[in-house]
């Protein structure tokens, strides 16, 4: 599995890279318009950003990376704190988010498990009415409408609830498998996610799809949903 490593930080890197070596064939680039330009010619299973920037600074490089059309998975590493804002970054393209103060045997656990959860999601399609999600292509597509285009995280947080076929979804079951791994999230993170889905999903308001927040969870009203294994 191959990993560009965009290093802001290189006292973090040097921390890191012997453990994400071991684990991944890494590319490690230091400018972003030369991280830009090695995406538009080579494949990456993820991207990993080590910065020690303003949250704004990092979902502008997040940012930048989905309009150039990297669909893989983006992990950040950064500093905490009162002027670091990570549900910003996640909801400018980013994957997962991680405490510069991780350990390393972490970093690589998550950065495998979102790459692990991408390819889990190619190759299955879900109906729902008139429309099709497909994982792989992070889309909902219509033979009528214009698509709808998702963000990974989207993607899988829609997936797992489709899944469920209207049950409802243990919070930490959705973070689980939308984040991949364990995480005490902060709500608000959360919420902000689901509202832009929501906000996504209008289109689809004729064939009964409502997201709806449970005490314990989550779960999604249908009239028709299911999932082709195509």
């Amino acid at each position: 599995m191959r990993l560009l490593v965009f290093a802001d930080a290189y006292e973090r890197l040097k921390s890191l890279q012997n453990a994400l070596s071991d684990a991944f064939d890494i590319v490690v680039l230091h400018e972003l318009r030369a991280t830009l330009s090695w995406l538009d010619q080579c494949r990456v299973d993820a991207v990993l950003i080590l910065g020690t920037s303003t949250s704004a600074r990092v979902a502008a490089i997040c940012f930048q990376l989905r309009d150039r059309g990297v669909g893989c998975p983006i992990v950040v590493i950064d500093e905490e704190g009162p002027e670091f804002d990570p549900a910003s970054v996640l909801d400018a393209g980013a994957s997962d988010f991680l405490p510069a103060a991780s350990s390393r045997e972490l970093v690589v656990a998550r950065v495998n498990a979102q790459i692990q959860a991408v390819r889990r999601g190619h190759g299955r399609v879900f109906l729902l009415g008139e429309w099709e999600l497909r994982p792989g292509a992070r889309a909902i597509v219509s033979y009528s409408q214009p698509p709808i285009m998702l963000t990974l995280l989207e993607t899988q947080f829609l997936s797992v609830l489709l899944k469920a076929r209207g049950d409802i979804v243990l919070k930490q079951r959705v973070l689980s498998d939308t984040w991949g791994y364990s995480w005490r999230a902060n709500t608000h993170t959360v919420e902000t996610h689901l509202w832009r889905l929501r906000q996504k999903l209008e289109p689809l308001a004729d064939s009964g799809l409502r997201i709806v927040t449970e005490k314990l969870g989550y779960c999604i009203q249908l009239q028709r949903a299911h999932a082709d294994a195509g």
